[in-house]
């Protein structure tokens, strides 16, 4: 498959958040072929107002199935999840795209399927 995209999650908001990623399903990750979707938070326990995850640019994912897909589950600090976004990449046009988003008033996706994809989420 091989198609890749940079991911970066922004905190433009105002308050402190916790970042997940669950249900990967046909990525390359843990360095496999410089893919590291699990990796997306690194070191960061918490995403503050104005950090973003990763903490130094966008991390690089790659699909490797036809059928590839990932959510990020962001949750407040000791209160539980807020919401989550699956990112799917379609088998028809093999391009990123949001498939379910539980809170559209709190994300905003941005995805360019250029020849290098480029997907920002930013939580406000």
């Amino acid at each position: 498959m091989g198609y890749g995209a940079d991911l970066q999650v922004r905190n433009d908001g105002g308050f402190t958040f916790s970042l997940g990623v669950y249900e990967i399903e046909g990525m390359y990750d843990h360095g496999d072929h410089g893919s590291d979707v699990s990796g997306l938070r690194g070191d960061l326990a918490y995403i503050s107002p104005g950090q973003t995850a990763p903490k130094d640019g966008a991390q690089y994912i790659e699909a490797s199935s036809d059928d590839a897909s990932f959510k990020l589950t962001f949750g407040y600090i000791e209160a539980g999840s807020f919401g989550t976004i699956k990112i799917v990449m379609s088998d028809a046009t093999y391009d990123y795209e949001v498939e379910d988003d539980t809170d559209s008033d709190v994300f905003d996706v941005a995805i360019d399927n250029d020849e290098q994809a480029s997907i920002v989420v930013t939580v406000s």
